[in-house]
């Protein structure tokens, strides 16, 4: 699959590529920096996303769509990925086939509901790793190193991307059977086993951590800042300037 292909939006879908005009772009690309759920919120800045991209590289990318889904479930505080699915499902259903989506909320809740300290720093990329390692539909390894080239060498191809086309059930299909993932993982603890001997295991003092160090506060918060999805382009912002 082309890079082109891969970063392809939908009409009447779950996410959609925008544009926040106060936050520049990466690669000097300043336009559709931000992937959203329509109606709903930012997921992640773009080149967060292209970070994890090249973090997922060696064993192949899963489908997008399904990819940003876990992204945002994986936030802190609200989340709403059931509206978006369910009517994202509504609309691509027809006569001959009727997509349910019970599976894939019931997973994305499991995924919300996991520690935080599961959800950050490397252990963020593990998790990921994790769920996605067999998946079906993966971009294979050399394509999807393939595609970060182009897309580092020529993002402006992201515009032809972010147009909106009307997507096939099996673009759907493709994500739904990315993340219907209930059987191989039951219950949050079974995720949380899975990761074992494959985490960075001080982090999961993080909390605690951080409750007793109080020193390098400004560079602890740009430090947070650049992990967090909604904050990765501010952060390093920041902190490209500071080393001015």
């Amino acid at each position: 699959m082309e890079l082109k292909a891969y970063f392809q939006s939908y009409e009447n879908y779950f996410w959609e590529w925008k544009t926040d005009e106060d936050v520049p772009g990466d690669s000097g690309y300043h336009e559709n920096n931000l992937l959203s759920i329509p109606g709903v919120g930012a997921i992640a800045y773009r080149p967060y996303v292209m970070e994890i991209l090249k973090e997922l590289q060696p064993q192949g990318w899963p489908p997008f769509g399904a990819l940003l889904m876990v992204l945002y479930a994986m936030q802190d505080g609200y989340a709403d990925f059931a509206g978006p699915l369910r009517r994202t499902a509504e609309f691509y259903s027809g006569e001959d086939f009727e997509f349910n989506v019970e599976k894939q909320i019931e997973f994305l809740e499991k995924i919300h509901a996991l520690p935080k300290v599961y959800k950050q720093k490397q252990n963020r990329i593990v998790l990921l790793q994790t769920l996605f390692g067999d998946g079906h539909n993966r971009v294979a390894t050399l394509l999807a190193d393939v595609n970060l080239r182009i897309y580092y060498k020529r993002p402006q191809e992201l515009a032809i991307s972010a147009e909106k086309q009307e997507a096939t059930p099996s673009v759907l299909n493709k994500d739904l059977s990315a993340l219907n993932l209930n059987e191989k993982f039951p219950t949050v603890q079974s995720i949380i086993d899975a990761m074992k001997g494959l985490i960075d295991e001080p982090e999961l003092d993080d909390e605690v951590l951080e409750e007793e160090t109080t020193a390098d506060t400004d560079k602890d918060f740009i430090k947070e800042l650049i992990e967090e999805p909604k904050t990765f382009q501010v952060g390093s912002l920041i902190k490209e300037s500071g080393a001015d």
